[in-house]
């Protein structure tokens, strides 16, 4: 038993220093900040594209997508900031988290309420993303601070399952006696501006909602949350 302790006790050991050679010596890297493309993108040296990685902030045609990209422009232009990153996304683009003074610019993001959470699978700072996001719901930070709207309309459904020859379907019911523009979003960039009568709204969607996890955020026209409902 003294023996298999010990065993242990040497492969804990070996394997917090393949991690941090992993991860310090591998995936954290200075890098010089050049150009801030948006709020969840910055361009590097050699023009190499960095995307944030487990976020995601609003589009160009929405609400606050000057606020998600000032605040990047506030915290990293023409800085040497870490970069910790473990692979490419299909555009090229490195997938990472970027520190400043040992802080996580990817959290700070989410706690700041400047974007969601934004997850394929999930790695080690997953549950503190979900924290910090969760921080700025609570405190209806950024794109959760609460609309005058969000009273008015209500989820009655969202089958998001992709059937045969059948469509995913949004009901939502607008309980006030007047028009209400809203943005209707997934977790990733699908974007729909619509109108929203008094009475059933129905929208149906194609390919859209993922069956596994996802979720549907509601926006009125300046960005302030009605609701969201995500799913897992």
């Amino acid at each position: 038993m003294r023996t298999k302790g010990v065993i242990i006790f040497i492969l804990v050991i070996l394997s917090g220093v393949f991690y941090y050679n992993y991860f310090t010596q591998e995936d954290f890297n200075k890098i010089n900040v050049q150009r801030i493309i948006d709020g969840d993108t910055i361009e590097i040296e050699n023009k190499q594209k960095v995307r944030l990685k487990g976020i995601n902030v609003p589009e160009k045609n929405m609400p606050d997508y000057d606020t998600a990209t000032n605040f990047l422009i506030k915290e990293l232009e023409n800085q040497t900031v870490q970069l910790e990153y473990s692979e490419k996304d299909r555009y090229g683009r490195l997938l990472g988290y970027l520190f400043v003074n040992k802080q996580n610019i990817n959290m700070e993001v989410l706690s700041n309420g400047i974007g969601h959470l934004y997850y394929y699978e999930e790695d080690h700072y997953y549950e503190d993303l979900k924290q910090a996001e969760a921080y700025a719901q609570d405190n209806k930070l950024g794109i959760w601070k609460e609309s005058p709207n969000s009273d008015c309309i209500e989820l009655i459904e969202l089958d998001y399952y992709d059937k045969e020859g059948e469509n995913e379907t949004l009901i939502l019911q607008n309980n006030c006696n007047k028009e209400i523009d809203v943005i209707i979003k997934d977790d990733a960039t699908h974007i729909y501006k619509e109108t929203i009568k008094k009475g059933i709204f129905t929208k149906n969607f194609k390919n859209i909602f993922n069956d596994d996890k996802d979720t549907l955020y509601l926006w009125d026209k300046d960005g302030k949350m009605i609701l969201y409902h995500r799913y897992s």
